[in-house]
């Protein structure tokens, strides 16, 4: 099965995330989209992802000159198909990385007011949802009724031709805003890690299953576990040197469960406890050896009024580098051998400068070993104060002197 992946405001990082989970390269990747040939469910993946806003499936190959009357009967014989009785719901979103002006816009003019014929021709009445030239926001195909009453057609652009393609699936806008700004323990002075990207670090380890042991040793208010268990994992483990940060999780935890709660495993526990990460094997001797994934946001440091000088940013980065020496060599006799490791470190941008801790480094002589060839993956929003370079490692088999 042929699916498009659209990705979100990070393409890079939801790539990988899809490449890590399904285990596969991309048949056709670029900013906007990837194309992946795979049997997993739609729906099923795109309630796992956090860095995908749509998936779609293809109902044509790419075609390098595709005809207005072809591309008009497509989808309207795909809408009377799929929908024999009631009115039609339906819009079209261009996926191109080329520029506004591009032709593929100029197509969409061209075949709008000729579906909507066609349709009328069939007996069928139907709406047309505008775009205003830009995609369909998710939000716009779920809650207008797109997906169960006729369908967001995509015109997607490759090197080799246009494809056209049929959303199925998009994100769950309010799951992820429940979990995000509903959970009862939020705070904004530790930094607030964001679900979805919670959810992609996640899935950057790689696949969760019962039997998935997952640790934050940086726990904050608890977001990477509350994922964790949404994605199957049975039992998560938390750690902070902050109380307060421990007790957030837990009240997040259970929150969770009352709100959540079918979607969390049956048996669904979280063991946690109040200690810095540099100490946490000598707190927590049984959690020794059975961590399958490390997986976490460490400290980004104070909190930032965007005022900080370059050398302000850099001695504080300076000062943060003994505490990763310090906290992953205790850290790392908790893990299994085949554990996977993914850290989110704090990443400044100051004058057009990216300003981040050398973490390969740091972890390399402690027997980590980077799974990033070309450097750390980037998460920064426009207007953030403080961004994130993200990790992923795994273990080797001895400490390097």
């Amino acid at each position: 099965m042929s699916l498009i992946f659209i990705l979100g405001g990070h393409p890079k990082l939801s790539l990988i995330e899809i490449e890590r989970h399904l285990a596969l390269s991309p048949q056709v990747a670029n900013e906007k989209f990837a194309l992946f040939e795979t049997d997993s469910s739609p729906h099923l993946l795109q309630s796992t992802l956090g860095g995908t806003q749509k998936i779609a499936i293809t109902l044509s190959p790419a075609i390098p000159n595709f005809s207005p009357s072809t591309l008009t009967e497509l989808i309207a014989q795909d809408l009377i198909a799929s929908h024999p009785t009631g009115k039609l719901i339906y819009g079209l979103s261009v996926y191109s990385t080329k520029s506004i002006g591009h032709p593929l816009k100029s197509l969409v003019e061209q075949i709008t007011p000729s579906i909507k014929t066609l349709l009328k021709a069939n007996q069928r009445s139907a709406r047309f949802i505008v775009g205003n030239g830009a995609p369909l926001p998710t939000v716009a195909v779920s809650g207008q009724g797109l997906l169960s009453h006729g369908g967001e057609y995509l015109l997607l652009e490759s090197e080799t031709g246009i494809m056209l393609a049929k959303t199925i699936a998009v994100q769950d806008v309010d799951s992820w805003a429940k979990r995000d700004l509903g959970r009862p323990r939020r705070n904004a002075k530790q930094g607030m890690l964001p679900p979805k990207l919670a959810r992609l670090l996640l899935n950057l380890a790689g696949p969760i299953t019962a039997n998935t042991i997952v640790l934050d040793p940086f726990c904050g208010s608890g977001t990477v576990l509350m994922e964790a268990g949404l994605m199957g994992a049975n039992t998560v483990y938390a750690s902070d040197i902050n109380p307060t940060a421990v007790k957030d999780t837990i009240s997040n935890l259970s929150w969770l469960q009352a709100e959540f709660g079918q979607g969390l495993p049956e048996n669904f526990r979280l063991q946690a406890a109040i200690s810095p990460a540099e100490k946490l094997s000598e707190t927590k001797p049984d959690w020794l050896g059975v961590v399958d994934y490390l997986v976490t946001e460490t400290t980004l440091g104070t909190p930032k009024q965007g005022q900080e000088t370059a050398t302000a940013i850099q001695i504080e980065l300076k000062s943060l580098e003994t505490l990763y020496r310090e906290a992953f060599l205790n850290l790392r006799p908790l893990l299994k051998p085949t554990a996977i490791i993914v850290i989110a470190a704090p990443e400044h941008i100051i004058d057009n400068r990216s300003f981040t801790l050398p973490v390969d480094l740091l972890l390399h002589p402690l027997g980590y070993r980077s799974l990033l060839p070309n450097g750390p993956l980037i998460y920064h929003r426009p207007q953030q104060k403080v961004g994130r370079s993200i990790w992923i490692f795994k273990l080797t088999d001895a400490l390097n002197d």
